[in-house]
């Protein structure tokens, strides 16, 4: 995935759509898990803001949010997901909402010591994102 810059690309779009990815476990959202959030555009582009390889980067990706475990599925992939959960997309994520037919207006790179990007702040019209990343999750405040 790339860093931010995708982000900084999207200031001027409209939102058309907002995912949130949420680990589930029988058939339960854990709530105290973060997860990848998916932002699509009115002109059709889409990002999705996941945490980097390394566990503390913030990384943005120019594409949708790919389900590894969608249907159908293996019966080994089967037997995984019911003893163990997966990763799953929800749409209608409460405050995230209000973003929707909304511009992006700006785009707030946050860094750590070491000059690693490790959150944005996505402001928009009527609210701000905060994305950042901590221990290996990627967590998101709406204010």
């Amino acid at each position: 995935m790339k860093t931010n810059s995708s982000l900084r690309e999207s200031i001027g779009k409209s939102v058309a759509g907002v995912r949130r990815v949420h680990y589930v476990y029988r058939e339960e959202i854990q709530q105290d898990v973060g997860g990848p959030l998916e932002l699509t555009f009115t002109d059709g582009t889409t990002v999705v803001c996941d945490v980097g390889g390394d566990g503390e980067t913030l990384a943005v990706a120019n594409r949708a949010w790919v389900d590894p475990f969608a249907e159908p599925l293996s019966a080994e992939n089967r037997a995984y997901v019911e003893s163990y959960g997966k990763w799953t997309a929800f749409e209608g994520s409460g405050l995230l909402d209000c973003a929707v037919g909304e511009q992006i207006v700006k785009v707030d790179e946050l860094s750590n010591t070491h000059g690693t990007i490790v959150a944005a702040r996505i402001h928009i019209a009527v609210l701000t994102i905060l994305v950042w990343v901590e221990c290996d999750e990627l967590y998101v405040q709406v204010y």
